[in-house]
């Protein structure tokens, strides 16, 4: 189409197409952009990727504190959604290329079990989430989406998440994945019983898709380090009692809440 609605702070107005695309590639310095199917207001994304960089340079950035962890293990007892990890492991100049090992720990079952099955099991997993994202997006009204996100969760809860079976778990991690989704908040919480509790996407979000190319590059990067990862279901004392001689440590403990624990 000549043109999209477009908001900006001045207000709304159609912009032209060509002009968009003019104003991104003088903006980012690209070449090319490729238009998004099916998405509006239009999307456009880059064909090449963006280095993104902080806007101003600061005495006591956090990219300079990045330290060198050639020869060092890695441990990071609280790992969590794991995102510091895997920011380290996307960075250009790849601060864990030569680390040693990297020991990721947390006292969360679900997501350790998650991480050992994507890195042995990842084609498994990714065909079960692709038969539940195909099962989902069959139906058409916001209160049977809502019935089947119900379902997956009470079945996520019923069968927990340690199992010995290897297809128990490969279905426990595409649930996993699949709820983080759908879920209303995009996080993971659990109710003191340990069950994952929150409702579904409220019916103004209901256009929400799971990203299959972006678990899948998540994955790709896991099994690169694969020879050197290990996931550890336990405490944080008790990874920390385990320390050997060289080991950077990131500590990011979770915060309880008073509220909750009466502490």
């Amino acid at each position: 189409r000549s043109g999209r609605v477009a908001s900006t702070t001045l207000g709304t107005a159609v912009v032209p197409r060509a002009a968009v695309v003019h104003s991104l590639r003088k903006m980012f310095g690209m070449r090319t952009f490729r238009p998004v199917p099916g998405k509006f207001p239009m999307l456009l994304v880059p064909s090449e990727p963006i280095r993104i960089k902080a806007p101003v340079h600061w005495t006591n950035g956090e990219r300079t504190s990045v330290p060198d962890l050639a020869g060092y293990n890695y441990l990071e007892p609280c790992v969590g959604a794991g995102t510091v990890i895997f920011t380290l492991m996307r960075m250009s100049d790849k601060p864990l290329q030569y680390c040693n090992k990297i020991i990721l720990s947390d006292i969360n079952s679900a997501f350790i079990d998650l991480y050992n099955t994507i890195t042995y099991s990842s084609a498994l997993v990714i065909t079960v989430l692709e038969e539940i994202e195909h099962a989902y997006l069959q139906l058409e009204s916001y209160s049977t989406k809502r019935e089947f996100y119900n379902a997956i969760r009470h079945d996520f809860n019923l069968t927990g998440s340690r199992h010995s079976d290897k297809d128990h778990r490969v279905v426990q991690a595409a649930r996993l994945l699949w709820l983080d989704t759908y879920s209303n908040g995009w996080h993971f919480r659990t109710n003191k019983y340990g069950h994952f509790n929150l409702p579904a996407v409220r019916s103004d979000q209901v256009w929400r898709t799971l990203s299959i190319p972006k678990i899948t590059e998540t994955v790709k990067m896991i099994q690169k380090y694969r020879n050197r990862l290990e996931f550890r279901h336990e405490r944080m004392e008790v990874a920390l009692s385990k320390l050997e001689h060289k080991t950077f440590i990131y500590l990011d403990p979770p915060k309880t809440s008073p509220i909750v624990t009466g502490k």
